[in-house]
């Protein structure tokens, strides 16, 4: 056998077993690749499997290396396995890709066995190759598909297992990024304000949330929303802006899947792919299943919110409700008893399931109830019906019942609802008065007719309504009040009807009761019966009215409103009943007093009432005053019952009723205001009369009790306010003067300043000379300090303010603050990180934090701690400081020194107040600083305890302004030349004086004038200056308007106004301003950035 790479394929044999042409017909005839190969690799043999499988035609691929069919990555294992088949080892069967003539790779299972010539030596190997592309195809989509299941079923059991939104959100993300294959997703919802918004996500920063919030493809009237995938977020047409964030974000393909409820989009869940992304089939079909999946179980968890939302709702009304409330099941067992039902049948809610409510029925009215309520459960429908029940106390009470039925969802009935009402009282004055109307029928028969004309007159008398608008002064009458002054249905009536239809005698007494009803300090009860004369018949008529007014928040009459009844048959029925029986209209009398007891004392106020004899024994108590009673010392009053007796263990309470009544039963009346209750505190007004009978022998006493608690709370309320309100006005007019006077002061300081500048420059004097105007100039530099503290105070200071690292100020100051504040005091600085700049003046701000820190470092004479910190803060509206929301810088200074009372920390920031004793402080820092947040639009707090220490807060206004460095450089004085005329306008002498010197000075030719009027003048005859310098505040037109009119009239010239503050008012922005007192450089400064457009 020859060697060699050109050796003929037919050599390549083995001499023994089947022959050539056999092994040739395997070879041809084999379904499966086969293809043989020298010890080198080289192969020798193809057959057509082969051929089919990998696209190589035989005679291409004979001759070429082995390693030519395998991947990059199995290279080093393809030359490993020539190796040791060429030492006589075989392998697989084993599964591999090969690499097929069109460069796809094909996943494969091979059998590698060596070859032998007839003396037995390896001359190469046999590779027997079968496609497992589909199996392997078929293996990788089972495999998909049972973990998708398996994901769909995990999502399955955590959706039926969770109690709360949280719980759906954060079971559907490990559903979506597992399922889908990704890892970053989210949720988002519509709000109230039908505006999509995250409710949950995995791996998304907040920026991009920010960004990217509300954006949706849907609305809350969408009803065919469908899945959008996104393949890639270049080739889609949103705005660029857009996919830049989307992009920043690390994300190429995107999937948006509605999330619907009830046919509508109730919002979406999104998947994020790093790379751009096709979506399967397979993937979009479990995207939707997962949608819908989370969507029932989001409709459930809403479902169940509103459903115990609504339950808690019922609960608490009808815990808080004045009547029993109760609910039973299809067979009549109590599911719910309201907090006043339990009370009257004295048991806990835990024993309401075994409680039996019909046991407590009367035995005489057991069979109705129970006929009426058994037939409203039966016939599934409405029942009213009254009965006795036996209360807590064992006494039986009459409760008025109305039932309605419930039914379920499906219009199953599921029980009853209902309302009981004690009218035990009622009743009770119910069969009073019937008892009262027998005794007067057989009292005297012979008054039988007369009570017949008399019942007759009553029942067919109608009853007026009428309504006086004391705003607007209009009389409301229906026709039936017109009839009983003798005036057409249609015709106008007013007031002056009214008092004109009177009779003269009444006229007068009848007009004093109105006004009394509508007195704000009388509020009198208007009840008058009074006589008119028709104003169209003449006739005379009896008319009786009644009526209130009706009072707002601050004791205005709004309206009176009453009735009106013709009577004028009773009065002259009331003329015969004079001649009855002096007994039967004592009895007649004593009767409806009784009657008027009961009904106008014990239940005809809302107040609390009690009436109790002369042994303690109650005669009358309304139902409000014993559910007070039963509140308060737990157990419930009842008529006829003696209140000490109730009270017994209770000895000290017991005590403080006894004394209190027996002041009212000795015939003593008076009034108190008390509080009780420990949780929540009540105010009540208690009024305490004397009980008398007919022949005004007194035979108790009453009490009027009055919840007067939103009374109280309103007049601490006003008077919180009348001290804020005292306290703004303080210091607005501390302010105003203040800023007066440094206003005024500035002026007098222009020219001091001005004076001894140039009497520097100059150098005037020698040097004793010179050194004296130093001292004389460093004076003025601290009235000029003084009065920007003033200004500061005043909040009329011109500030610089721009976007400022508080952080970095601070740190700044940090070894001024610490050597200032001595050895014995250990300065703390915290600044949180990543803290917002503040617009804010540098200059000031820093002044304002060393003025601050020297207040506590003298806080703390025997050493302490001084604490600044400066963090980024969210103010919301109603917070303590009262600012408008945003976001705020905090700049705290703490000390652990004395602290202030109540009495300091009221006047700490009024300018001039000290409490460190003559020489040792001005008094302004704490206004400076107040007066510096203020102007900045923030504020200052303060929080102080005596012993404990002070802490003073800076709430700076946050900004999202660059921070701009500063690299000015100071303005050099020119030396003097001709910069042409400058106009220089000055109401006061003295300045104008200072400023035209160091004009003139700077090389102006300087025209002065005293007013703007002046100026006016000289540009009118023909001066074109090329600078204006004018004050702002002046008598007649003020600088900016001057300003204005100059620019209108000499356009190109410089305007520059100069005031001893900074007015806001009737000042444009674009108007360069300078304040008093300045030098020559300030001015030279200032003048130089006009040139430059600064």
């Amino acid at each position: 056998m020859s060697s060699g790479a050109d050796r003929p394929v037919s050599a390549l044999r083995m001499e023994v077993g089947p022959g050539p042409v056999v092994l040739s017909a395997i070879l041809a005839g084999s379904p499966d690749a086969i293809w043989c190969w020298r010890t080198d690799g080289v192969i020798t043999q193809w057959n057509p499997a082969a051929e089919r499988l990998l696209g190589f035609e035989a005679s291409e691929i004979a001759g070429r290396s082995l390693l030519d069919l395998v991947t990059h990555a199995e290279r080093s294992a393809a030359e490993n396995m020539i190796a040791r088949v060429s030492a006589g080892e075989s392998f697989g069967p084993f599964e591999t890709v090969r690499v097929a003539k069109d460069g796809r790779g094909l996943a494969v299972e091979i059998t590698v066995v060596p070859l032998r010539d007839e003396n037995g030596s390896i001359v190469g190997g046999a590779s027997f190759c079968r496609d497992i592309s589909e199996r392997k195809s078929a293996a990788e989509s089972l495999s998909r598909t049972v973990r998708e299941l398996g994901t769909l079923f995990h999502l399955t059991e955590r959706l039926q297992a969770a109690k709360s939104a949280h719980e759906v959100y954060e079971a559907a993300l490990k559903a979506i990024t597992d399922a889908l294959d990704c890892e970053r997703a989210s949720i988002l919802l519509f709000d109230s304000a039908s505006v999509m918004r995250f409710v949950a996500w995995k791996g998304i920063s907040e920026e991009y949330r920010k960004a990217v919030d509300g954006h949706s493809p849907w609305t809350l009237e969408t009803t065919d929303a469908a899945p959008i995938f996104v393949a890639d977020i270049r080739d889609t047409n949103e705005p660029d802006a857009l996919k830049k964030v989307i992009e920043g974000e690390g994300i190429r393909g995107l999937a948006f899947i509605p999330l619907v409820r009830n046919g509508r989009v109730m919002g979406k869940f999104m998947t994020y792919y790093r790379c751009p992304h096709q979506f399967s089939e397979g993937e979009t079909r479990l995207a939707s299943t997962i949608a819908r999946q989370l969507s029932l179980s989001l409709d459930r968890i809403m479902t169940e919110e509103q459903l115990r939302e609504s339950e808690l709702r019922f609960r608490l009304m009808s815990e808080h409700a004045p009547v029993m409330i109760w609910i039973s099941d299809s067979a009549g067992k109590c599911l719910h008893l309201n907090r006043l039902l339990r009370s009257f049948w004295g048991i806990e809610e835990a024993a309401i399931p075994d409680f039996d409510w019909s046991a407590t029925i009367h035995p005489d009215d057991a069979q109705a109830v129970g006929e009426q309520v058994g037939a409203a459960m039966e016939k599934r429908v409405p029942v009213e019906l009254k009965g006795r029940y036996r209360s807590a106390s064992g006494a039986y009470r009459v409760l008025e019942t109305v039932a309605h039925p419930r039914f379920g969802a499906s219009g199953e009935f599921l029980g009853m609802i209902g309302v009981n009402v004690d009218v035990t009282e009622r009743e009770e004055l119910e069969a009073e008065r019937r008892r009262a109307e027998d005794e007067l029928r057989a009292m005297n028969v012979a008054l039988r007719e007369n009570e017949e004309r008399l019942r007759l007159a009553t029942a067919n008398a109608d009853v007026g309504f009428w309504d006086v608008d004391e705003i607007s002064e209009v009389l409301h009458w229906p026709p039936l009040v017109k009839a009983m002054f003798g005036i057409s249905p249609d015709s106008p009536v007013s007031m002056l009807e009214f008092y004109s239809g009177l009779h003269p005698e009444d006229r007068e007494f009848v007009s004093e009761a109105y006004a009394a009803a509508r007195d704000p300090d009388k509020r009198a009860l208007y009840d008058v019966e009074y006589r008119t004369i028709g104003k169209e018949d003449g006739r005379v008529r009896w008319v009786a009215a009644k009526g209130r007014g009706v009072f707002d928040d601050h004791g205005r009459c709004m309206r009176v409103t009453g009735t009106a009844i013709d009577i004028t048959a009773r009065k002259a029925d009331e003329a015969k009943l004079k001649e009855l029986n002096e007994t039967l209209e004592r009895r007649i009398s004593e009767v409806l007093a009784e009657r008027k007891v009961l009904a106008d004392i014990v239940e005809g106020t809302d107040a609390f009432v009690q009436v109790v004899d002369l042994e303690f024994r109650w005669l009358a108590i309304n139902k409000a005053a014993a559910n007070e009673f039963e509140k308060i010392f737990g157990v419930r009053p009842q008529a006829g019952q003696c209140m000490l007796d109730l009270l017994t263990h209770l000895p000290i309470e017991r005590e403080a009723v006894r004394a209190v009544w027996a002041r009212a039963l000795s015939g003593e009346e008076f009034t108190e205001i008390a509080a009780f209750g420990d949780r929540e505190r009540r105010h009540y007004e208690m009024k305490y009369n004397t009980l008398r009978n007919s022949k005004g022998e007194r035979i108790g006493a009453y009490q009027f009790v009055y919840d007067v608690t939103e009374r109280i709370r309103e007049q601490e309320r006003l008077a919180r306010a009348e001290e804020q309100l005292r306290q703004g006005q303080k210091m607005e007019a501390m302010g105003q003067l203040t800023g007066g006077v440094a206003h005024d002061f500035n002026n007098l300081l222009t020219p001091i300043v001005g004076a001894l500048d140039a009497l520097q420059r100059r150098g005037v004097g020698g040097e004793r000379e010179q050194r004296l105007i130093a001292g004389a100039m460093q004076s003025a530099d601290r009235a000029k300090t003084l009065v920007q503290r003033l200004l500061a105070f005043a909040r009329r200071q011109p500030l610089q303010a721009r976007a400022t690292r508080v952080g970095d100020l601070i740190h700044g100051m940090g070894e001024l603050i610490s050597s200032t504040s001595g050895p014995q005091v250990k300065v703390s600085v915290e600044i949180q990180q990543d803290l917002p700049a503040a617009k804010v003046d540098e200059n000031q701000l820093e002044m304002a934090l060393l003025n601050l820190a020297v207040n506590a470092r003298d806080a703390m004479p025997d050493g302490g701690t001084l604490r600044i910190t400066a963090d980024a803060q969210q103010i919301d509206a109603g917070h303590r400081t009262n600012l408008r929301p945003g976001r705020y810088v905090r700049l705290s200074v703490a000390d652990s020194g004395v602290g202030m009372d109540e009495s300091v920390k009221a006047r700490a920031i009024e300018p001039f107040f000290s409490t460190k004793g003559i020489g040792k402080g001005t008094g302004l820092g704490l206004s400076m600083a107040h007066g510096l947040a203020s102007q900045l639009g923030g504020a200052l707090t303060i929080q102080s305890r005596p012993g404990v220490g002070t802490n003073i807060e800076m709430w700076l206004p946050s900004t999202d302004e660059p921070v701009a460095s500063e690299n000015q450089q100071p303005a050099s004085v020119p030396s003097g030349g001709a910069l042409g005329t400058a106009l220089l306008v000055d109401d006061e002498p003295l300045v104008r004086a200072a400023a035209a010197d160091m004009l003139t000075d700077l090389g102006y030719a300087v025209l002065e004038a005293t007013s703007a009027e002046e100026a006016i003048r000289l540009i009118g005859g023909g001066v074109k200056p090329q600078l204006l310098v004018t004050d702002h505040l002046m008598t007649g037109m003020n600088g900016t308007d001057l300003a204005r009119l100059v620019r209108a009239q000499v356009p190109g010239t410089q305007v520059l106004l100069v005031s001893g503050y900074a007015e806001s008012e009737g000042v444009a922005p674009d108007l360069p301003r300078m304040v008093k007192p300045f030098s020559i450089g300030d001015l030279a400064a200032k003048l130089a950035s006009l040139s430059s457009g600064g």
